[in-house]
């Protein structure tokens, strides 16, 4: 499971990095997530941000983000070993200009 939770980190940073650039949008991140996960071959994942609409981001502000999956969704082995278990990453990252 270390792919997948060093796959969770990449993602929240990536998602995050987006998120903070002006004018970017909630699908923007949504997209950039979907990119990295998917590629990757991970799926049913939910997607969480801190405050809840990166549009009313301003300089300074701080944007978390925050990815959480099913382990046994995901699995690579023996999704029996994982069930009911979750994984979740998250990154805090300040706004740009």
């Amino acid at each position: 499971m270390v792919y997948v939770r060093q796959s969770l980190k990449i993602a929240a940073y990536e998602c995050a990095r987006v998120g903070i650039v002006p004018g970017m949008t909630d699908q923007a991140v949504r997209d950039q997530c979907d990119l990295i996960l998917l590629g990757r071959k991970l799926s049913n994942y939910q997607l969480r941000t801190s405050p809840e609409s990166i549009e009313s981001l301003k300089y300074g502000d701080l944007l978390t983000v925050t990815i959480e999956m099913s382990a046994d969704k995901n699995a690579i082995v023996g999704s029996w070993f994982y069930r009911n278990r979750s994984f979740h990453e998250s990154v805090t990252i300040m706004a740009e200009y």
